[in-house]
């Protein structure tokens, strides 16, 4: 009885570590903005058209469909706030501890010659736990937009868990029980690879297992054939969602040359390795970037981790490859560990470099966590017991308790944005880095902290002149009420790398915007700038929203009409309202324009101008006419 409760203490330690999101205030942050905004929580309800938007588009250069799926259910039972989100999350994290407990069991057992013991649980239990109270962990359980990296790794281990069992049916010859099994192991990876395409190489983890267990290298009928199909057309649609389109052309501020990213990306590998042992609290939480090209000290390092990494892979082969070792032998468990760590890894190494590289961020370095540390810690566990319990009774209690600690305060640092980026600000005290600066002054600004946000912004400036710092001046300056000063920065910011076509789009949005905030606005000026964002990013619903109502300001109104009518299938605003039923209102059409003028004002109560058009519906005869108006 008390081996079953066992299984209990790894979803109790998730719950335990990351209790903070589930009580308190909480924001969104970072990219959430992005990926939980109005026009997205559109998208994220079940429907024929939705579920096609899912498999056709991707999310911020991300191909997810799954993982849009889970979000649609979950807003189907709450509001997808910042607050339910991590409960979400901290749930989510919960149930993938008690998975990893169930397959790390059933792994070490499976691959054990000896029988299964109340032992073999204990450890099981062990590793599950130390995995899910890991400080690794904080960035993918307390920031929304990593959800999918939980469901990925929980899919996956459902996989792995169907795959052993297949072996093991088809090694006591029940093959029709195996075939069923291996059937549900590649479609939970499929599963997996649509919430996060970074588990694209778990195969080469299943083939590691089938060769140990079975010491053969090659079969008639390998099982996990029909997992590398699956993963090769996953790979092909993660790689069309992440190259560049016509909307989407990434540029960036620090560039590396193919030898300098890969040696970058050698040295990353035993960065993710020191950070797992050594879960220092700082940088790690969030990401280290590479403030500029590589010092020649740093590319000493690099070719030293290159060579280093071809010793421990081929001597890992050659391990693995002798038939005579045994397979819980510690050389034997060395190289299967290391060979699928770095097929785990190797997707997040930014060898195909888009945006700013950085030298690790916790969210990459989970899913080789979730899958490798709960069955390593088992096996070190179990032959720390072996050799002496006393020790380990002492060592992996307080262990937890002190990776819980650090995991739980790690967490408070994740509520706002300004606590957050502060927090990195400060970490980073001696080694500045420009784009926690930015970050700062970006989530200060949102919070009408415009004195500090402008503190913020000059250091990030100072430190790195690139155009999207250049872009958060912009609009620091208008909320200031500087337009001239806003119009220059975003001018500034075109003529520099780093803005992404979407970007640059919504920079042209900005200018516009301010433009028609000058004493004396030029409105051909304002369409241009418009339509010069709708050219870069024809499918952007606010500056369409914008586009329309400046189009019907002047006279435009068939046009303006099927901006508008674009803009309001994805989102509503009072203003877009407001400008539908003054054109319908100039063409005569009163029961359409009464309509939309009263939405107008279920949207904003009491609006004068909306109040004004509605009243004016009903004496023809005294109208002035229609008033509509631009906002930002």
């Amino acid at each position: 009885m008390w081996c079953r409760a066992l299984g209990l203490l790894a979803p109790f330690a998730a719950l335990a570590a990351f209790h903070p999101n589930l009580h308190g205030a909480w924001e969104f942050v970072w990219d959430d903005t992005e990926n939980f905004n109005d026009a997205q929580l559109r998208r994220l309800k079940w429907s024929i058209s939705n579920v096609q938007w899912w498999c056709e588009n991707s999310v911020l250069r991300v191909y997810e469909p799954l993982a849009l799926a889970f979000k649609a259910t979950a807003a189907e039972l709450v509001d997808l706030d910042p607050k339910n989100l991590h409960m979400l999350q901290v749930i989510s994290h919960a149930v993938l501890a008690f998975v990893a407990f169930l397959g790390t069991k059933t792994l070490t057992e499976n691959w054990s010659t000896e029988r299964p013991s109340p032992s073999w649980t204990s450890c099981a239990a062990l590793g599950a736990s130390s995995f899910a109270v890991h400080p690794l962990c904080v960035q993918v359980v307390c920031w929304s937009s990593c959800l999918p990296y939980i469901w990925s790794a929980t899919l996956a281990w459902l996989s792995l868990i169907a795959f052993d069992v297949a072996l093991e049916n088809r090694k006591n010859q029940r093959y029709w029980q195996a075939l069923l099994l291996n059937l549900v192991s590649a479609i939970a990876f499929f599963g997996a690879t649509l919430c996060k395409a970074v588990v694209l190489f778990f195969p080469v983890l299943l083939t590691l297992l089938r060769v140990t267990k079975t010491n053969r290298t090659c079969d008639k009928l390998p099982f996990e054939v029909v997992h590398w199909l699956l993963a090769l057309r996953s790979g092909l649609w993660a790689l069309q969602a992440a190259s560049d389109s016509p909307e989407e052309v990434q540029t960036t501020a620090v560039q590396l040359n193919m030898v300098n990213n890969f040696l970058r990306a050698s040295i990353s590998v035993f960065l993710y390795l020191w950070r797992i042992i050594i879960p220092k609290e700082g940088l790690g939480m969030l990401f280290y970037p590479v403030a500029g090209g590589l010092t020649s000290w740093q590319i000493q390092m690099g070719y030293v981790a290159v060579g280093l990494l071809v010793c421990l892979t081929l001597s890992s082969i050659a391990i693995l490859g002798n038939k005579k070792s045994s397979r819980l032998s510690s050389s034997s468990i060395f190289g299967a560990v290391w060979i699928s760590y770095l097929a785990l890894l190797f997707p997040c190494l930014q060898l195909i470099q888009h945006g700013d590289p950085v030298w690790l961020a916790d969210r990459y370095g989970f899913l080789p966590w979730a899958l490798l540390g709960p069955p390593l810690v088992c096996i070190f566990s179990r032959k720390l017991l072996q050799w002496s319990p006393p020790l380990l009774l002492a060592i992996c209690p307080l262990n937890l308790l002190l990776l819980g600690l650090q995991s739980s305060r790690l967490c408070e640092h994740w509520r706002n944005g300004v606590q957050l980026w502060s927090f990195a600000v400060a970490a980073s005290a001696q080694e500045p880095f420009p784009a926690f600066h930015h970050q700062l002054g970006v989530s200060l600004l949102a919070s009408g902290r415009t004195d500090e946000a402008a503190v913020a912004l000059q250091s990030a400036w100072h430190g790195r002149s690139d155009a999207l710092t250049a872009k958060a001046l912009g609009r620091l300056e208008a909320e200031k009420g500087h337009v001239k000063k806003g119009l220059q920065w975003l001018r500034t910011a075109l003529d520099r790398p780093g803005l992404s076509t979407s970007q640059a789009a919504a920079t042209y949005h900005d200018m516009a915007v301010l433009e028609s905030r000058l004493k004396r606005p030029k409105l051909q000026k304002i369409l241009d700038l418009y339509n010069q964002s709708l050219q870069l990013h024809p499918d952007r619903p606010l500056t369409q929203e914008h586009f329309g109502l400046a189009l019907a300001v002047a006279g435009r109104h068939d046009e303006a009409l099927v901006y508008l009518q674009k803009a309001e299938r994805v989102r509503s605003s009072a203003e877009l309202q407001n400008g539908l039923g003054a054109i319908y209102s100039a063409r005569n059409q009163v029961r359409k324009a009464s309509r939309h003028f009263r939405e107008a004002l279920k949207l904003r109560p009491n609006w004068k101008e909306a109040m004004e058009n509605l009243a004016a519906l009903s004496d023809r005869k005294d109208r002035k006419g229609p008033v509509v108006t631009e906002h930002m």
